[in-house]
This record gives structure tokens, sequence and C-alpha cells, in this order.
């Protein structure tokens, strides 16, 4: 396991710009919070992108935003808890990824997720469109899977107030380690990305009267209140800066500067 802080100064290992250049890099929740701004970073890398988001009008956005950088933008407005329309997806886009960044994730805490939606979403979703995407990038020699977990899996104490999603994103992380073991030696790397508290909507969702427990919405207003969330933009360049390397099978956790 690779650690590293998330002062915005210590970025070390910056992917070098052709290594990203002209690439394809397909991105899910891409219309808002981190992955508007992994897509973002990815453009300014000089990456064509193809979005994937619920919401049409956020991802239109986020498409207008990365267009400024002067690249070329896909967008699919998709509803990954949705077995048909993640299929349709993958059959559209699977063979056109050089990278697929597996971001899109249904949060704890609301009505709307039930145990089977945050399943299909933070697992089965990123599960189908790697199997899919993989054959294609092995076959070109190269690629780049990342797929993003959230800090709240080192949280024992929270365990229990947050599953099912923690079990689901454990099973990513287990996923993708496995698959680079399967590729290892073919050009392509899939790691795991296990940002530090990104300040976003989701994590808003962590401090709401309705979400866990007083014991952690009382750690996660603290975060808050304290400035230790990490700017979306920051978590985005840690991953992008480590996305061109060679490393394979690495779980990159970032923590606080303490």
């Amino acid at each position: 396991m690779t650690i590293f802080a998330t002062n915005p100064e210590y970025l070390p290992s910056a992917a070098p710009k052709e290594t990203l250049q002209g690439r394809t890099a397909l991105v899910t929740g891409a219309g808002r919070g981190l992955g508007r701004f992994i897509a973002l970073s990815l453009a300014e890398h000089g990456s064509d992108l193809i979005l994937t988001s619920a919401k049409h009008e956020t991802l239109l956005e986020s498409a207008r935003l990365a267009r400024a950088f002067g690249v070329s933008v896909e967008t699919h407005a998709v509803d990954l808890a949705h077995e048909g329309e993640r299929a349709s997806l993958i059959a559209r886009v699977h063979d056109k990824a050089d990278i697929l960044v597996n971001n899109a994730a249904a949060p704890p805490g609301t009505a709307s997720c039930t145990g089977d939606i945050l399943a299909e979403v933070n697992l089965a979703a990123p599960v189908q469109l790697t199997e899919a995407c993989l054959p294609v990038m092995i076959a070109r020699g190269w690629g780049r899977i990342a797929s993003i977990s959230c800090s709240i899996v080192d949280q024992v104490r929270f365990r229990p107030i947050f599953e099912p999603f923690v079990t689901a994103k454990e099973e990513l992380e287990e996923y993708t380690l496995g698959v680079s073991s399967r590729i290892d030696g073919s050009g392509v790397t899939a790691n795991v990305f296990r940002p530090w508290y990104v300040d976003t909507a989701t994590q808003a969702l962590f401090r709401q009267e309705s979400t866990g427990s007083a014991e952690s919405r009382s750690y996660f207003r603290s975060l808050y209140d304290n400035g230790q969330l990490i700017p979306p933009a920051t978590a985005a360049k840690q991953i992008i800066d480590r996305l061109g390397g060679l490393s394979n099978g690495v779980t990159w956790n970032s923590a606080p500067d303490t």
C-alpha cells in the first residue's frame, strides 16, 4: 500500500503529460464533485473523454468545462443502477476506452439508495465496465483502470452504520486488486484510490441529521469545521498524477498530514 499526504504542495510522481495525451478516458459519475474534477484533470493532460452521469444537466456542464481544454467529449446520461442502461452504455463505449475511472457511487444515507441500488452502482457497474473494457485494453497493450473507493472503509467504528456501502466498496477494492494480478505484464494496470474525505455533496450527506449516528455526524462535522476535507480538484490531481505510471495492484490511500 502506498500512502501519500493530502497537502496539495506534496504531490509527487506526476504523470508525464504525453502519457495521457490522446488517450480516451471513460469516467463514471462525472457530472459533479470528484468525478467532474477527474474529467477536467484528464482533459488538461490531453485525454479525450467519455463522461457518464445520471443527471443530464450536470453532465453537460462538465462536458462544457472539459472542452475548454481542446479535447473531444462524449456524454451519456445513464443510471448505473439499472442493468439495461449499463448494458447499453457498455455496448456503445467499451471498445473506445484506454482509461477507465470507476468513480460513480451511490452514497448511504438517502431514502432512494436501497441496499440493492448500493450494490448495483458501487460494485456491479464497475465490475461489468471493467470486464468489458479490459480485453480491448489488453489487445492494445496499454490501459489504465482506477477504482475510486472511500476512506470510510478504514473507519471500523462506523462500519455498522454505513453498511452495505462499506462492503460494496471493500469488494470493489478486492476485485480491482484481483484484476491487477490477472493483467500483470500486459501493459494494462489496475489500481485503487481511497481518497481522504473529499469536500463534495456526498460528503455533506454524512453530516446530515438523517444520516449515520450522533458519533459519526459529530466526526464528519468536525472534519468540515476544521477544514480537513480535501478539495475535489486536489484529490483528482492526486489520482491523475499517478494514472500514467506503471504501478499495478496498488491501493493509493491518502491521509491527512498529521
